[in-house]
Order: structure tokens, then sequence, then C-alpha cells
């Protein structure tokens, strides 16, 4: 089946994505990569969307490590089409080569716990280039037909898709038993066994009501506009992300990664905006996270990449959000020529910022302190082109749904360094989940 792209002209392309997304509840899986109007420069879509699938590669952890390694790069090199998917944070066993023992089944446990590597030949896709144009793809349907279908869907109320009234998130862990954690880890910075690690924390919160996922979605891509946003649906998991950070993308020769590591709460006082950003750029404990990360990177990418190429070509940039600031650092290498993408995911993932320095044993101590799976979170989802290019993000600022167990979970977390405070971590991961709580109307319930 070969694959051909025909061109439409839209009036309003964020009406456009809203009706597609509407369109495809029918289809599964889908997956919408939304740049939200090319924040970062390095973007090339205003958004990607793939429904529906004609072939899929999926994992199984019973599987030998080399067996399921060699299926996965025959399916990227075989199918010479676009291929979108996600790579769950457990992935780490395939290229870490390491396995734990599965974590204790637990309520809400399989919220946003896919299988650790999903890969799918979308039947259709839509490309947004810019304000006024898109492409569209289907290897079993009529082009025409397919926008015709989407043009003509109503967008609903919104302000109705609202899940329950004053919804509450119940964390995984009590406050002090979170700070307890991180001063343990802190103990095993002092004692060298690492130098930083990204500690994370999970929240649930049981549905009593249907809900409009797709709905849900558009209400925070209006309220809170990232860059590395995505919604992505397949069998009975849902992601709805407001991500800003990438994880990798390739170009040509070209490798590229945008590590995110340092956040500042913005005032909201117009006036306080250059002291605000100054403050920040200059805070020794930000900083330091950044470079200990662009360094882990920089290591990663020279298992790939010719190693005099590889440059930091932007080192701790604060970029302005809605809500707060981030400190973003940008590492580039060239890639040598027989290096593709299950190349640069084996010598990348897990992405140093959710893990810490050196990566292999702060994996260990993932494990054993966080004591359950992340699933989707601190993964990513991702497209690759027929040329073998490729764009992915870091699964951050995300919600997660399962239809079977009706329950909606959140992920936060954080750099720990020997000069962390556990408090004012707890308060930072409390800070990196507000916009997104509360553009649903939903809160921690504090324990």
């Amino acid at each position: 089946m070969n694959r051909y792209f025909a061109r439409f002209l839209v009036g309003d392309i964020d009406k456009f994505k809203i009706q597609s997304l509407i369109w495809s509840k029918s289809y599964s899986p889908v997956a919408l990569l939304d740049t939200n109007s090319k924040t970062y420069r390095e973007d090339e879509y205003i958004f990607l969307f793939a429904i529906g699938a004609v072939s899929v590669c999926t994992s199984d952890r019973k599987e030998d490590n080399s067996v399921f390694n060699a299926y996965l790069q025959q399916y990227v090199t075989e199918t010479k089409d676009w291929i979108f998917g996600n790579l769950s944070f457990e992935f780490y066993a395939y290229t870490e080569d390491l396995i734990f023992n599965d974590p204790q089944e637990e309520p809400m446990s399989k919220v946003g716990k896919p299988s650790a590597c999903f890969l799918f030949r979308p039947d259709i896709i839509i490309k947004a280039i810019d304000s006024h144009c898109i492409f569209i793809s289907s290897l079993t349907r009529n082009c025409d037909e397919v926008f015709s279908l989407i043009s003509s869907i109503d967008i609903p109320d919104f302000n109705a898709c609202f899940i329950q009234d004053s919804l509450l998130f119940t964390p995984y862990l009590s406050k002090l038993e979170y700070c307890n954690r991180i001063n343990k880890l802190k103990e095993h910075i002092q004692q060298g066994d690492c130098y930083e690690i990204n500690y994370c924390q999970g929240f649930f919160a049981k549905i009593e009501n249907s809900i409009d996922l797709e709905s849900i979605y558009a209400v925070l891509g209006k309220s809170i506009k990232m860059p590395m946003a995505c919604f992505y649906k397949y069998n009975n998991h849902y992601l709805l992300s407001m991500s800003p950070e990438r994880f990798i993308k390739k170009k040509g020769s070209c490798l590229l990664s945008q590590p995110i590591k340092g956040t500042y709460r913005k005032t909201g006082q117009s006036n306080d905006v250059g002291m605000e950003k100054k403050m920040f750029s200059l805070n020794k404990k930000e900083i330091t996270e950044n470079i200990m990360i662009v360094d882990l990177v920089r290591n990663d990418f020279s298992k790939v990449c010719i190693p005099s190429s590889v440059k930091v070509s932007e080192c701790c940039a604060i970029y302005s959000f809605k809500n707060l600031y981030h400190m973003i650092s940008t590492v580039v290498g060239s890639l040598y020529p027989d290096k593709d993408w299950f190349s640069c995911m084996q010598a990348c993932f897990p992405m140093g910022s959710m893990t810490g320095v050196p990566k292999k044993r702060v994996l260990e101590l993932t494990h054993q302190f966080e004591a359950r799976d992340r699933g989707l979170y601190s993964g990513s989802v991702f497209y690759i082109t027929p040329e073998g290019d490729f764009d992915s993000n870091v699964i951050i600022r995300s919600l997660f749904y399962n239809t079977i167990e009706s329950a909606l979970a959140v992920w936060t977390g954080g750099a720990i360094t020997k000069s962390s405070d556990a408090e004012s971590e707890y308060n930072e991961c409390r800070l990196k989940i507000d916009a997104l709580l509360s553009a649903i109307g939903a809160h921690v319930h504090a324990i």
C-alpha cells in the first residue's frame, strides 16, 4: 500500500484539529502530536495526527531482550512508512538490560501502564504545516471524504465536559513519607551512590461518571499551550499530555535534545518579569541540575554521534510558559551514518532529565524508592518518517486514564541533589501540576 497526501485549505487550523480529535473517537489507536503553533524553532508541524492502524508492534516482558530488540528494529526498518507509538518508562529494561521483579498490584496500579513499547503504522495521517494548510493521507479511505466528514463535525460546549464537581486526587504517598524518602535519597547522594536523581510521585482519582476525554484535551490545550503536547489512545489506555519537553529529534544526520531542568513560578505581575527571569537564571541549584543532565545527554549522544560534533548550542536558557519559567538547554550532534531511531533510543532512553547521574544506578534507586512502575509517565510518544527522521516528547504534565479501572492518574517529579530541601521539592512538584489540575477543576487531597 503506497501512501500519498492530498492538500486541503482550512480557515481555522485549531478548529480543524479539535474536529479531527472528535471524529477520531471511534478509532484506536490514535496519536495527536501537538506543538501549539510551532512554539520551538525546531518544530516542523503545527500538529501531526495518526488515526487507526494497519499494523502494530508491541512488547511482552516475557521475551528475551535480544529477541524483542531484533523484532522491533525489523518492524521499523521494513515498514517503510510513517510510524507512531510510545515507549513507557519501563522500556529501560530493554535499553539498560535491567530486570526487576514486578511491583505488587495495588489499586489504580494499571492506570497509565500499557505495554513498555507500542508502535503502529497508521491508516490515516493528518499533517498541519501552517495555519491554513493541511495534508491528509489514508491507506483505506478517500481523502476527500475524510476531509468532508471532519469538517462537518460540530464542536460541543466544552464547559459541559468537566469530569465531576470538586474532583480530588489522592497521593500514593503522604507528604511526610515523600519527605522521608527524599532525605534517604540524599543520604545515597552524600555517600557517592549518585549525584542527581529524579524522584517522582503519583496521584489518582476514581471517576464516578462517564467522561469525554477528547473534549477535556481540548480544554487543556486552550488553557495550557505547551509545545510537545499530545493526545494518545490505544486499547483501554488514554494519555492527555501538556508536555513542554522534547526528548530527541533526528533530522537528516543531526540529532538534537532539549532537556528541561529548572522550574520557577511566575508571580503574574508584569513589572516583575525581568527580575523574575534574572533571579531564575542566576539560581545556582537550578544551573547545577541542568548542567549535570546536559553532561549526561552529551555522554549518551557520544554513543551514536561523531564525538567532536556533540555540542551544547544553548545552555540554561530561560523559556517562558503560561504560569512558570523553565530552564532548557539544547544539545546537538552529527550521527554516524549507520545510526537510526532504534540506535538512538538504545543510547539515550530513558531520558536524562527523568533519571539522573549515573543513569544505571539511578534506575536501581528509582525502582527501590518509588516502589511502583511509572508506565507512560516519563516515557515518550513519537513519530518516525519513511526517511528515518523522528521526533519525540517527554511525557510529563499529563493525565492518564484507564477505562477498565475508571480512574485518572497524574504524576510529577523533580531532581534531587545534595542541596535539595524536601519541603521545597514537594512544593515544586505541586507547582508543576497545578495548571493541569486547575484546568479541569481538580485538586490534590493532602494527606
